[in-house]
């Protein structure tokens, strides 16, 4: 995951500052020291957004709703904001 941090940073960075980083490499340094251990970090959890999405939509389909929460709400909303059609009694 740290290496589409790399190859983000030596085509951002200049020609001598990639050299510079490209030799930190070759000396053996870790990525970790090289891009610091926040981008580290971010990198680490880069998928977990898209995981998260992946269960909650095996969750509904499991529960047997296969709607996003927002779909979900927006019927809730639709549904208290009409009113209920009641029948037509002739009480005479």
């Amino acid at each position: 995951m740290q290496y589409r941090a790399l190859a983000q940073l030596l085509r951002e960075a200049p020609p001598p500052e990639a050299e510079v980083i490209l030799g930190k490499l070759r000396s053996g340094q870790s990525l970790t020291s090289i891009l610091g251990p926040d981008v580290a970090k971010q990198e680490r959890f880069a998928g977990l957004d898209k995981e998260v999405a992946a269960i909650d939509s095996a969750r509904r389909l499991a529960a047997g709703t296969n709607e996003t929460p927002l779909q979900q709400l927006l019927q809730d909303t639709q549904a208290s904001t009409q009113p209920e059609s009641k029948p037509n009694r002739d009480e005479r």
